[in-house]
């Protein structure tokens, strides 16, 4: 693309999409990028290395206990990392409504490309491509494809249907102000108005912000 006088420009980065509802609602979110992705995965990836020591130990106690062999205690083992590589984020996201503990510290959540929440369908389907989005290592293939796609969604991301949106609380950087301010006899008609109930003060309040 080019101005007027012919200078090359670019349009600029814009991370939020318009996802409308069935019911002709819309939703604008914005999409998370890789940077913020890694970090609640490494997040994860640490909790992830306290539950497989944790568990590697009653195993070896369970072991030394039963007195079974080796092969079969080095089977166990790898059966538990199987378990915590693929079913720590489809469970957490699953029952969680598209959260891990890393995403949740991040301030991100996965939701379907429509709108609606995760349910445990979808998130094990997500999941099941991990192992392909790893290859050929630390995520190389899905580094590559979320950098190409608009809503940075990797191949589980394409196969589910879903994306990852930021949902940190955004305030207000400062009060309303009403412009021509109220009048006197504005305010004493406001005054004598019956006062609103807690929760429709809460209503009104998500509604303003």
């Amino acid at each position: 693309m080019s101005d007027r006088r012919g200078q090359p420009t670019t349009a600029p980065l814009d991370t939020t999409i318009e996802i409308e509802t069935p019911e002709h609602v819309r939703f604008n979110y914005h999409v998370v990028g890789p940077a913020r992705r890694l970090v609640a995965w490494l997040i994860d990836l640490v909790i992830q290395g306290f539950i497989l020591m944790f568990l590697t130990a009653i195993l070896a106690m369970f072991s030394l206990l039963v007195e079974i062999g080796e092969g079969i205690s080095a089977g166990l083992s790898l059966v538990v990392l199987f378990a915590m590589q693929w079913g720590y984020s489809a469970s957490f996201e699953g029952v969680w409504g598209g959260l891990t503990p890393g995403k949740a510290w991040s301030g991100i959540r996965v939701v379907c490309d429509d709108g609606r929440p995760l349910d445990v369908a979808t998130a094990v389907l997500r999941n099941l491509l991990r192992a392909a989005d790893f290859l050929p290592f630390g995520y190389a293939v899905a580094l590559v494809v979320m950098t190409r796609d608009a809503r940075f969604r990797r191949l589980g991301d394409l196969a589910a249907g879903t994306i990852v949106i930021d949902e940190r609380s955004r305030y207000l950087a400062r009060p309303f102000t009403l412009l021509p301010p109220p009048s006197q006899a504005e305010l004493a008609w406001v005054r004598e108005v019956s006062p609103l109930a807690l929760e429709d003060m809460r209503t009104v309040d998500l509604l303003v912000r």
